[in-house]
């Protein structure tokens, strides 16, 4: 009967532990996405000037003048989304007012969080010191800078 008993708590303790897992998990590895965000300019503004130097001609006035172009184009169109939220709790996002659920894919490491909305896009997103940012519509020449409004 005693073997029983410690039978019994032996499970009882090992259905709690696994019960807890996805608590643990979530303490262990926070959503650092839950939040208010918004666009931050400078700093996308700048990735983008730094990202794209090798498409733009080098040299003369013809390059000067193309570099120039090109970033006051990509200046405006980040102005455009200034006011734009982007909000995320432990389950939907809005991205301009547009709700949509989300699920975490992955964490390939503490500063990455993997996800697929649904509308089965995926997008990575990087937390870089206060800030995250994520790749424009996947391309890798684009990282948008969010900078938290709220927590």
């Amino acid at each position: 009967m005693k073997h029983f008993s410690r039978l019994c708590l032996l499970l009882l303790f090992s259905a709690l532990y696994l019960q807890s897992c996805d608590k643990i998990d979530s303490v262990l590895n926070p959503n650092w996405l839950i939040g208010t965000w918004e666009i931050d300019q400078q700093r996308t503004v700048d990735a983008f000037s730094r990202n794209n130097q090798k498409d733009i001609p080098a040299g003369g006035l013809v390059g000067e003048l193309a570099a120039s172009a090109v970033r006051k184009s990509f200046e405006a169109m980040v102005a455009a989304k200034e006011n734009v939220r982007f909000e995320f709790t432990e389950t939907e996002m809005s991205d301009g007012g547009i709700k949509k659920t989300y699920e975490i894919v992955n964490r390939p490491d503490a500063n990455q969080i993997k996800i697929v909305d649904s509308n089965d896009i995926v997008k990575v997103y990087h937390r870089e010191g206060e800030s995250i940012w994520y790749h424009f519509n996947g391309n890798e020449n684009i990282q948008v800078y969010l900078k938290r409004v709220s927590p």
